[in-house]
């Protein structure tokens, strides 16, 4: 139940992150550049959450219909089927707020899954996910219902602005001491990676690192990482605890590390790009078998960043040993990535769009081949 002319294709998002949330901030980027004489976007929203992110959203969409209160999913499905929509996009997986269920009922004739979820959704009525050559190899399609469709570079867009520029300091004048950081979630940093982290600043004199995270020091998880480090030979004046903050101080504690250490197997996403963005380097490992494992490498892919990306663990340690050295000898500098960094397609959000624009199109046009067929 859609329009087959040649008009505008009809666009639905679903999700329950259209406010000040990765997913929205980086779709309200995108879609700003959409092409509306070849799109009409529609959003079905999945909760009442609202603010800033939210507002601007809606003036994205030519529809914005609130489906959070529906008695069931499929009161939604009927309620989005009604609006025909061409192809309707999953933003949500199975985390929080998401309106999963509604895709079963098709209420849509194609039906994508795409940003907000890194696996398969394991429902077969979801016709792709939409990601990127680094993040599913063709030895883990197996591991998706849906069929794989790639975008020429990162299937992320971030989200990110000039707005905390002022905060980014040039000068590497007389380094006495090197600044490794993390501000990955904690619970993604595991025994193995505090055992890197532990041999990386043992081998680097004069060397601390942040752990930017909820809780900072605080609670029991502070507490484990601490006596990790410990175990490792590593003293906790070494480590620099904070909690997590605003976006100013967040990306004022980005600027005060020299090199940003990735976790694994769970990669950082939009935390490596935000790094990037203010000219810090990030040294990462090359994935393993999950989409999450390799989204750290197909972000310093897509931002130029090659030689930051670790075959494994040993040479990630050398990497980051290496790159210390070229810190303190100013054979790196700050301004140096952020030149390399946004020039490159991951900050590229204009080409972005038509690269997801021609991806639509190109999906629609294959269901519209078999449909003849």
């Amino acid at each position: 139940h859609c329009d087959f002319n040649s008009g505008p294709l009809r666009i639905g998002f679903v999700s329950g992150d259209f406010y000040n949330h990765v997913v929205g901030r980086m779709l309200l980027r995108v879609l700003s550049f959409f092409d509306r004489s070849k799109f009409e976007l529609l959003a079905f929203s999945s909760t009442k959450k609202e603010d800033e992110i939210s507002k601007k959203l809606k003036k994205e969409f030519s529809k914005w219909i609130d489906i959070s209160s529906d008695r069931n999913y499929q009161r939604s499905a009927e309620r989005i089927y009604s609006q025909s929509p061409n192809i309707l996009i999953d933003l949500s997986g199975h985390m929080e707020n998401n309106a999963l269920p509604v895709f079963a009922y098709k209420p849509a004739p194609l039906q994508i899954s795409w940003l907000g979820y890194f696996s398969t959704t394991g429902l077969n009525m979801i016709d792709y996910k939409l990601v990127d050559h680094t993040v599913v190899p063709v030895s883990m399609e197996k591991y998706f219902i849906e069929k794989i469709y790639r975008l020429p570079n990162c299937f992320l867009c971030p989200s990110n602005t000039d707005e905390y520029d002022s905060l980014i300091n040039f000068d590497y004048e007389d380094k006495g001491e090197i600044i490794f950081g993390s501000v990955n979630r904690f619970n993604k940093i595991n025994d193995r990676i505090i055992e890197c982290w532990s041999e990386i600043l043992n081998s680097v004199p004069k060397s601390r690192m942040i752990l930017k995270g909820r809780g900072g020091s605080e609670g029991e998880v502070g507490a484990r990482i601490s006596r990790q480090f410990k175990k490792h030979g590593v003293d906790g004046d070494r480590l620099i605890f904070a909690h997590r903050s605003g976006l100013k101080d967040y990306y004022r504690t980005l600027t005060d590390i020299d090199i940003v250490l990735d976790t694994f197997p769970f990669t950082g996403g939009v935390t490596t790009a935000d790094a990037l963005w203010m000219g810090t380097p990030v040294i990462g490992r090359k994935g393993i078998d999950t989409l999450v494992s390799y989204q750290g490498e197909s972000i310093l892919r897509s931002a130029n960043m090659e030689n930051f990306i670790a075959e494994n663990e040993s040479i990630y340690i050398e990497k980051a040993i290496a790159f210390s050295t070229d810190i303190r000898k100013s054979n790196i500098t700050r301004h140096e990535i952020l030149n390399l960094v946004r020039s490159s397609p991951l900050f590229n959000i204009s080409q972005f769009a038509k690269n997801l624009e021609k991806a639509l199109l190109d999906m629609w046009d294959q269901k519209m081949l078999k449909n003849v067929g």
